[in-house]
């Protein structure tokens, strides 16, 4: 049988190399497969590979949409992969802390603005390597901290945190963990664009919502306004309220010491802050008391080894807090649990606020 020039039997062909992969490919996409089973999303998405020739193969008019597209791609590709391969990129220091890996990288002429991404590489070749090497594994991660001068010359230092947690991410972690100068480092990006303009929308009000390891983008902002004041290109002239919640002792400390050493960076000699803190302990039965503590951060320094951080009790109010923005021109910034992220967003909604958020997909 023949209908509109295709014969049943080249559409079977067609359905069978083309449609049956494409639906593995979307099952595979599903939250849960990504989360739990990254290697499994990773490698059916390789099948494209297969997809687009059975198509032109079959229907060489497809050719006339995917040329265009086709090449962009491949352009992209190449100059990610040149600019990861020809850059020079070390890592600096790797720092493994209860439930997260800190990574610090210095790279050369390196360029980024807060609340962007990198997509990074580690591999080993040499012996000792137990199988993990993975030149072409690329996993994506947030930057954790504002630009800072490396060791050498031109060069930019900067911090991720890799979370273990899920199936690409434990493995990743357990491969960090390994890590020694002999490793090759290699990193792709900057990338990402807020929808909102942070650093430029004039905003009289920020406000930071994070929690758990979604404090990483905001560690970010918060590194490079501090570092910018008093210069001429401040990151931002408004206030900005950083609002973060972990759970117990536990939920502080892979990241205390970055909230204490900024909490402290914060305030100039006549008491003034450049941010305003909202830190959370929302772990359950604390029982009676002040509803302010104080969490004692180690900061490995002689000079001052402990650093008390000021940390309230309960989840925070997103209504109270952006109550107090009324009138102003505010933008809203959320990461972290889902739960968290969406009472922020109908909070910042309800008050008129600009709202932009970053899930982590994977």
């Amino acid at each position: 049988m023949i209908k509109h020039g295709i014969t049943r039997d080249r559409f079977s062909r067609f359905f069978l190399l083309v449609f049956n992969p494409g639906t593995l490919m979307a099952v595979t996409s599903l939250s849960w497969v990504r989360r739990n089973h990254w290697y499994v999303f990773a490698v059916t998405h390789s099948l494209y590979a297969v997809v687009f020739p059975m198509a032109w193969i079959h229907y060489p008019s497809l050719m006339i949409f995917m040329v265009v597209p086709l090449c962009l791609y491949l352009l992209d590709l190449f100059m990610r992969e040149a600019s990861a391969y020809c850059t020079a990129t070390r890592l600096v220091a790797a720092d493994a802390r209860p439930g997260v890996t800190k990574l610090t990288i210095a790279r050369r002429g390196f360029a980024f603005k807060p609340l962007q991404y990198v997509l990074l590489n580690l591999s080993f070749d040499g012996e000792g390597s137990d199988g993990l090497a993975c030149s072409q594994q690329w996993h994506p991660f947030s930057i954790a901290s504002g630009p800072r001068e490396g060791g050498e010359q031109g060069e930019t230092e900067f911090t991720v945190f890799i979370k273990d947690q899920g199936e690409g991410a434990a493995r990743f972690t357990h491969l960090v963990q390994k890590v020694t100068p002999d490793w090759t480092v290699r990193v792709q990006g900057p990338f990402g664009a807020p929808s909102v303009p942070f650093t430029s929308g004039g905003y009289e009000r920020i406000v930071l919502c994070t929690g758990g390891v979604g404090i990483t983008p905001a560690l970010s902002f918060v590194d490079s306004l501090v570092n910018s004041v008093g210069t001429s290109e401040p990151v931002n002239e408004g206030v900005v309220l950083f609002v973060w919640s972990g759970r117990g002792a536990a939920g502080f400390a892979p990241f205390g010491k970055e909230l204490a050493q900024l909490h402290r960076a914060s305030v100039d000699a006549k008491g003034n802050c450049t941010v305003q803190w909202e830190l959370h302990n929302t772990e359950k039965d604390l029982g009676d008391g002040a509803a302010e503590e104080h969490v004692p951060i180690d900061l490995d320094s002689e000079e001052d080894p402990v650093y008390k951080l000021p940390v309230k009790r309960g989840r925070p109010s997103w209504e109270k807090l952006l109550s107090e923005c009324k009138g102003k021109k505010t933008a809203v910034f959320a990461c972290g649990p889902p739960q968290l992220v969406d009472e922020a967003e109908q909070a910042a909604y309800a008050h008129g606020a600009d709202f932009h958020k970053e899930v982590f997909m994977f």
